[in-house]
């Protein structure tokens, strides 16, 4: 008999713990699996800001377009657990030229590049590695 209950007392709590994980959904500020959390200068007007952020994800690069002032150091931050590298469109691939989007080397899952913006222009840029995962900054 105590055999029975204790096999009832597990198996109860098994099914338990199995609702609980397959019901649960994350909130709005639980960071999944596979995430980083990017800290947002909240009240800061964008023209403000020394930098803002980019971040690869398996959609592509988020926001798709950016808008910043010149000066702005612009991070991008991958998300994935694939490498990325932004280049911007038409770039030599000459790394010494420090003005140009265009990471030279591929950014591993969690790593960052930054580049500053330093004229008024568009730069349409992509993913090196993946060609058609496009992207614009817009800077004023």
């Amino acid at each position: 008999m105590k055999r029975r209950a204790l096999f009832v007392a597990i198996l109860l709590v098994a099914i338990g713990v199995v609702i609980l994980v397959v019901t649960r959904r994350p909130s709005a500020n639980t960071l999944l699996p596979g995430t980083i959390d990017v800290k947002v200068a909240e009240g800061v007007p964008v023209d403000k800001q020394a930098e803002t952020t980019v971040l690869y994800t398996s959609d592509g690069f988020m926001p798709r377009t950016l808008t910043i002032k010149q000066g702005v150091e612009v991070v991008f931050i991958n998300t994935t657990a694939q490498l990325v590298r932004p280049q911007a469109d038409g770039v030599s691939g000459d790394c010494q030229v420090k003005e140009q989007l265009d990471s030279c080397e591929a950014i591993t899952p969690g790593g960052s590049y930054r580049y500053t913006a330093t004229e008024s222009k568009t730069v349409s840029y992509h993913d090196a590695l993946r060609p058609g995962t496009v992207a614009t900054i817009v800077v004023e």
